[in-house]
């Protein structure tokens, strides 16, 4: 007997389970990003902090984390990788680690946002005007009342 292939998410047989549509929904999420980012040379998560550090000059890896919703270690990971393309410097005073954008990073700004457009224009086209807008929203609420639970 041959298994049978499941098309669609919404077919699985854990389809009600929000551990792995969630996972799903993250994979699909991901390879679009890395394909509508391919321009900017970054992978997408390296893309959006570099984007970060160029719009805020200069950036404290704990702030960064909490605004792109990363842990600080991953954060540095990041960076790192960054600092090795010479995209960015980290400066560290006493205890303070802060990340800039060197000036070789700043000629990336208007590509990083076409393609931070671009992927907001496909995820409308794909899922519906403003519905990616509307589930990102409805997904910090859930990941708010989650962590919420778990502390």
């Amino acid at each position: 007997m041959e298994p049978v292939k499941i098309e669609k998410a919404v077919e699985s047989v854990y389809a009600s389970s929000l551990y792995f549509a969630s996972g799903a929904f993250t994979r699909q999420v991901e390879k679009l990003a890395k394909e509508i980012w391919k321009p900017s040379g970054l992978p997408p998560a390296q893309a959006h902090l570099l984007l970060h550090v160029i719009d805020n000059y200069y950036a404290f890896p704990y702030f960064i984390a909490g605004q792109l919703q990363l842990s600080v270690s991953a954060i540095t990971r990041l960076a790192e990788k960054l600092e090795k393309k010479g995209l960015v410097l980290r400066i560290t005073e006493s205890r303070w680690t802060y990340i800039m954008a060197t000036p070789e990073a700043w000629p990336l700004k208007p590509t990083l946002e076409e393609c931070e457009k671009a992927f907001i224009d496909r995820c409308n086209a794909l899922l519906g005007e403003n519905e990616a807008l509307k589930l990102a929203g409805r997904m910090n609420e859930a990941t708010d009342k989650l962590a919420a639970k778990s502390n």
